[in-house]
């Protein structure tokens, strides 16, 4: 990153450099995302039987905006904690003005998890029966390369998502920014001084931040059991075409499809756990014609939750 000579600018010239600075500065923060300490066959997703045959026929995943998950605290969570972390870190910011998404945000999420036959999973994604499956390896790489996916474990300690908020997407210690304020405070803004523009382009910088991205990997620690994974893909605005539109239960919901195979192939999974229901038996049979070498039933007793 080039630096700027905050000693030979004049007033304009030193705004417009600091506001190219401080742009090229965010980009270079974007969260940098950790090798996946897991083996990739053993994340599952769980699935009524009408989802997991939409996999099958379109030999795709079905990527939700991640401001339409199902629970629809969960956007909510990540935001009311960034203002929590601003509030007790960063005093002088007006947080009214910071990660207000006003219109559709391009950032579509596929969720994975560590628990292959959970309870509370079961009744959340299929309580009628269904399947939790994982996609072979080498298929799962492939498909994270090629579509330029992120693959990041979901943080539930309410601690370390404080320190991701303040390292990530606010990108500077409360130290850091204490220090930064103090100075600016001894000198005068009118005379173009460094210290008074870096002070005002960082909270210029602030109002422009989104906690989107960062939503998809933080959540509530109550739903820590789920060790959840999740998929996520940002679209760039030539992809924003390829959003489609599917019904949910009382709106339209907007995702992406990402390929797995193609159409002459089949998708091959490591595993498929057949959920509990009254005709389990006849499920785990159906799946025989899956291109899958271990398909195991649940062994949680069936109740009409």
């Amino acid at each position: 990153m080039a630096i700027v000579d905050l000693e030979t600018h004049n007033g304009n010239e030193l705004f417009y450099s600091l506001s190219s600075y401080f742009f090229k500065l965010n980009l270079d923060m974007e969260p940098t995302i950790e090798k996946p300490q897991i083996d990739l066959d053993k994340l599952y997703h769980y699935s009524t039987p009408g989802g997991f045959n939409g996999i099958l026929r379109s030999r795709s995943l079905w990527m939700t905006n991640i401001q339409y998950q199902n629970d629809i605290e969960e956007y909510k969570y990540a935001t009311k904690l960034a203002f929590e972390v601003i509030k007790e870190d960063y005093p002088g910011i007006n947080q009214t003005a910071l990660f207000i998404d006003s219109n559709i945000v391009h950032i579509y999420t596929f969720s994975l998890t560590e628990q292959n036959d959970l309870l509370s999973q079961w009744r959340g994604y299929s309580p009628n029966g269904g399947f939790a499956f994982a996609f072979n390896k080498e298929l799962l790489e492939s498909v994270v390369k090629d579509n330029n996916l992120e693959l990041v474990r979901c943080i539930y300690d309410k601690d370390e998502q404080k320190e991701y908020i303040r390292s990530k997407v606010i990108g500077m210690q409360p130290a850091d920014f204490l220090e930064m304020q103090a100075k600016s405070a001894q000198v005068s803004h009118d005379n173009n001084t460094g210290e008074g523009y870096r002070y005002n382009m960082f909270i210029r910088g602030m109002r422009a931040l989104t906690i989107s991205y960062h939503a998809a990997r933080l959540k509530h620690p109550k739903f820590a059991e789920e060790k959840e994974w999740r998929l996520i893909k940002r679209l760039s605005e030539s992809e924003i075409d390829n959003v489609k539109l599917r019904e949910g239960k009382d709106i339209l919901i907007p995702y992406v499809e990402i390929p797995l195979v193609d159409k002459d192939k089949q998708i091959k999974f490591s595993s498929i756990i057949v959920g509990p229901g009254s005709r389990q038996d006849l499920a785990k049979q159906a799946c025989s014609l899956i291109l899958c070498d271990d398909i195991i039933a649940s062994d949680i007793p069936y109740r009409n939750w």
